[in-house]
């Protein structure tokens, strides 16, 4: 008797353990009609961690109310929200964490994996209803850092504001609309970068990377999607 619960014990592990693939494999993705958004690897259970290198992934889209978003370090692919089909993407992923999500109903439908050993964890963005703020591990604000890959865990606890993080080689955001966490991973270069709510710009703050070279040129950039976000800023990054 003993040995059968052992026996049983040790198949149940196997199978709720999650996937994780090798490179260079196929990967499989799809969301909508029902309420489920599903990343696989080859063997078909959930990814939570794959190794560095290329990928073949095959999305099904199969309903005009819904996308497939897949972002992360060196990647940034969605299906889109009219057209049903099929997607074959070819994506490269190193080393940091990644995130899929459906942009109309993200706080509901997504997911994290992280690719080989992304760096530790050691900044943090934070927003809610009336503060927005950008910190290191030991609370601090930040204000320089060098250049470098850093992971950001980012916790955005309301539904009227967002986090946006936006500067040299980098770009991301929260969405305005239920409270979600994420984990970026970026790489950044010597400049100066901007945070910001976009429904709310007077929280905002601003740190710089490395050694700052001044702008001899001004130019606006507008930037929208793939999900419901919009912004425009400056060359710096800053909100105007």
């Amino acid at each position: 008797m003993r040995r059968r619960r052992s026996f049983f014990a040790i198949f149940v592990l196997c199978l709720t353990l999650p996937a994780v693939a090798g490179a260079d494999g196929t990967l499989t993705a799809a969301t909508g009609p029902g309420n489920a958004i599903t990343f696989a690897g080859p063997d078909g259970r959930a990814v939570s961690h794959l190794d560095p290198g290329t990928y073949t992934v095959n999305v099904g889209d199969t309903s005009n109310r819904r996308d497939f978003t897949l972002r992360g370090p060196g990647v940034s692919e969605h299906t889109g929200f009219e057209p049903t089909g099929d997607h074959t993407w070819t994506v490269g992923l190193k080393d940091g964490w990644y995130r899929y999500y459906d942009a109309a109903f993200e706080p509901d439908f997504h997911g994290e994996f992280s690719v080989g050993s992304p760096p530790a964890v050691t900044l943090k963005g934070h927003v809610d209803d009336a503060a927005i703020a950008f910190t290191k591990a030991d609370g601090s604000r930040v204000t320089h850092l060098d250049p470098g890959t850093y992971s950001i865990a980012v916790e955005d606890t309301t539904e009227r504001n967002n986090f946006r993080l936006i500067g040299p080689g980098a770009e991301e955001h929260t969405q305005v609309v239920r409270p979600s966490a994420y984990t970026w991973t970026l790489t950044l270069t010597d400049g100066t970068y901007s945070f910001y709510s976009e429904r709310h710009p007077e929280l905002h703050g601003t740190f710089t990377v490395g050694s700052p070279a001044q702008a001899r040129q001004r130019f606006l950039h507008g930037i929208v999607g793939p999900d419901f976000a919009i912004t425009s800023s400056t060359t710096t990054g800053s909100r105007w």
